[in-house]
């Protein structure tokens, strides 16, 4: 079952475009810090957190999550399979701060976290794990189960734990992009 367009624009949604389907398990954390651009579909049971911007023709599965504490930015044309993580804050796991949420700042000295942006086209795999401070550029493609701790290259094929790029992705998207678009324009 979706959200009616009644019920987004009451969420008050830093900004809502149109044609927005989001599934009503979807947990939406702050909508006023979210942005949503046109033809974004949002499976269920997905977690959408903290500053994110979302761009138009965007498909994000079900079972993700964005935990956009020092935000997230996701541009067009972009699949993010189920299962995915995209994490833009982490504790530090070395032992020489304390973790958990309700211990303050002052024991937690070594948090680190930077925004994560994904650019257009980009196309995210079922299980994979986006870390703080990550750019996927244009075109990326992460193959599934993949943990992403480095930024990639343009249409780059990245996979594995850390993902490492394997091969090219063809551009040949990028004409049927501009096919798509006149369509819609006529």
């Amino acid at each position: 079952m979706l959200y009616s367009r009644e019920d987004l624009l009451s969420m008050g949604f830093r900004h809502l475009g149109q044609n927005v389907e989001i599934d009503t398990r979807t947990t939406i954390d702050n909508p006023q810090n979210i942005s949503l651009g046109d033809f974004v579909k949002i499976g269920s049971f997905v977690i959408l957190g903290g500053d994110i911007k979302i761009a138009s023709y965007v498909h994000i599965g079900s079972f993700t999550s964005l935990y956009g504490g020092y935000g997230i930015e996701i541009g067009s044309f972009v699949a993010i399979s189920n299962y995915v993580r995209l994490i833009s804050h982490s504790d530090d796991y070395s032992g020489d701060s304390l973790t958990a949420p309700f211990v303050p700042d002052e024991f937690k000295p070594k948090q680190y976290g930077g925004k994560i942006t994904i650019k257009n086209h980009c196309i995210i795999g079922s299980g994979s794990c986006i870390l703080p401070s990550v750019t996927m550029e244009n075109g990326t493609a992460l193959g599934a189960m993949s943990l992403l701790k480095d930024s990639t290259q343009e249409f780059g094929i990245y996979a594995g734990i850390p993902a490492k790029k394997i091969k090219e992705r063809s551009k040949k998207l990028l004409k049927l992009e501009e096919e798509f678009l006149q369509t819609i324009k006529h």
